[in-house]
């Protein structure tokens, strides 16, 4: 409790937030890390039922990573901006 009002008061104080001294993503990373997860599962499922057609029968913890990967590794990373639009964690300041 002491700790987070703590943290509460160093933020107040100098308009900088704790997330960004620590370099911990903010709340729009964070949604942004739910959303990808959310679609490279949507695609694993997809994918899962092509490969059921092609006669291979695959669990879907395997086919919903290997979507995952499939799109980590065709989208560029520096062109793509995040997908809820703000700047990438790349761009954001280091304090420190």
């Amino acid at each position: 409790m002491a700790t987070t009002i703590g943290y509460m008061v160093l933020q107040n104080l100098t308009g900088i937030s704790v997330a960004a001294l620590l370099g911990l993503p903010a709340a729009m990373g964070f949604l942004d890390a739910l959303l990808a997860i959310h679609v490279c599962a949507i695609l694993g499922y997809v994918l899962n039922d092509v490969i059921a057609d092609a006669g291979l029968k695959l669990p879907l913890f395997v086919t919903c990573p290997f979507a995952g990967i499939l799109v980590t590794n065709l989208i560029p990373r520096d062109e793509v901006r995040a997908i809820t639009g703000t700047k990438g964690h790349r761009a954001r300041r280091r304090w420190g």
